[in-house]
């Protein structure tokens, strides 16, 4: 017996669509955050910069942004990199996985 195609569409769109608005959803978290941090270290700027004219010194400098192209975006399962069975243990899963389709 198999499973009807247009069942398998209906849920594939479904996991895209909740994938897409959970991501979404955490990049806007993130995003909330990362503003709520410039706008503090912006706050200890302004606090903290009268202080260091007031003893004629340079403030610190910033550290340089890291760039987007710096962070690899080819990602491996970490089942792949250093799966935590042997080889027998996969036999036995895939027989597993044969017999059950």
């Amino acid at each position: 017996a198999q499973i009807d195609v247009h069942y398998i569409a209906q849920i594939k769109a479904f996991c895209r669509e909740s994938m897409i608005v959970s991501l979404v959803k955490t990049a806007s978290e993130l995003e909330v955050y990362a503003r709520e941090q410039e706008v503090s270290c912006s706050n200890l700027d302004h606090l903290l910069r009268p202080t260091f004219d007031a003893y004629k010194l340079a403030p610190p400098p910033l550290p340089k942004p890291v760039p987007l192209t710096a962070y690899p975006l080819d990602f491996q399962p970490p089942e792949e990199l250093c799966p935590p069975w042997g080889p027998e243990v996969m036999k036995v899963l895939e027989k597993i996985s044969d017999e059950s389709t």
